[in-house]
Order: structure tokens, then C-alpha cells, then sequence
């Protein structure tokens, strides 16, 4: 097993944390992972664990670039011995459907929030890909329950993963009283 993570970019948020937390819990299992995504700060993180980054336009929504992104993709899904792809957002996900047409690498998502559905003969297609691959991971019962009232998937493809926080990075006593609220 070797896996690959695909999302946007690195910056801080809770799709980026939750990236880096799974890169390092697979990291101390001892399966071969990385992640591809446009770059940005928490990358120097990544390196710091031994976890390879990959750097692609991965923050764009231009249909060119993200056909471009699938050649990419699935090259290197072939070169690197990727047997898994995790997607974890939108427009990186229509990349990562073709890559996997085009390596047979298999793919799942993450539905990270609810997505706006209008207009919905755009947005509805557009979101629904990430419904698209062998598994789809809601971080909540809430979004489990918004996507299965939204898009009416098969209930056995969704899994519901609750997201959490890593208690002893985020202690309250490692926050000095200056940086607090």
C-alpha cells in the first residue's frame, strides 16, 4: 500500500491539518505516503516528517489545468507506485477521477463541509464528484446527513469519519496569555 493525499494547497486550515495528521499517523504505521498539492507553508511540515510533496496547480478550477493536473496525476500515481488516491477537495477531485481512468489507480474523497448548490446544473454536478470514487469520507454526522439528503448517494458508499483535534498540539496551556483570545 502506498498513498497518495491530493488537496488544493498546504496554507492553514482544517483540510491542511487533517493532511498532515494522517501523513504522519500513516508515516508511523509504516505505509509509504504523500501528498500533491500547490504548495504553501505547512509543506516545511511535511519534509519534517520524511513525507514527500509533490507540487501542481492544484488550487485551480480552469478545465485546462485540471485535465493537465490528471496527466500529472496519474503519472506520477504510475512512477511513484501509488495504490491509493485521497482526494480532499473539489476541482482536484474532477483531476484525480481522470487520473484514475487513465493509471486504474483507485480513488476516495473527503467531504470536508457543505458545499453550495446553486445553480444547481452547475454546482450539483461540480460537487458531486466527490461521490465519484470507491469511498467517500464525511468528517460528520451533519455533512453525512447533508449529502445524503443533497445528492442521494448509495448510504453504504459514505463513511463517517469525525473529525477531531490533536490535544496535545492544541493544549491550552502551550498558548501563551499574549496569543490568546
Amino acid at each position: 500500500m502506498k498513498i497518495l493525499q491530493i488537496l488544493p494547497s498546504l496554507q492553514m486550515g482544517g483540510v491542511e491539518r487533517g493532511t498532515l495528521e494522517i501523513a504522519h499517523a500513516l508515516q508511523k504505521a509504516g505505509i509509504p505516503n504523500a501528498v500533491a498539492s500547490q504548495g504553501g507553508p505547512m509543506v516545511k511540515s511535511l519534509e519534517a516528517m520524511g513525507v514527500p510533496h509533490f507540487t501542481l496547480p492544484l488550487m485551480s478550477k480552469n478545465p485546462f489545468t485540471m485535465r493537465r493536473n490528471a496527466v500529472h496525476l496519474a503519472e506520477l500515481a504510475e512512477k511513484e507506485g501509488f495504490t491509493l488516491m485521497h482526494v480532499r477537495s473539489r476541482a482536484p477531485a474532477w483531476s484525480v477521477k481522470w487520473a484514475s481512468k487513465m493509471c486504474g489507480v483507485p480513488w476516495i474523497a473527503t467531504f470536508h463541509g457543505v458545499y453550495g448548490t446553486k445553480p444547481a446544473f452547475f454546482k450539483m454536478p461540480y460537487n458531486r464528484v466527490m461521490l465519484k470514487g470507491l469511498r467517500t469520507i464525511c468528517v460528520s454526522e451533519y455533512v453525512r446527513k447533508h449529502v445524503l439528503e443533497t445528492y442521494h448517494p448509495d448510504p453504504a458508499r459514505l463513511v463517517c469519519i469525525p473529525r477531531g483535534a490533536d490535544t496535545d498540539f492544541f493544549r491550552p496551556d502551550a498558548v501563551s496569555a499574549e496569543h490568546a483570545f
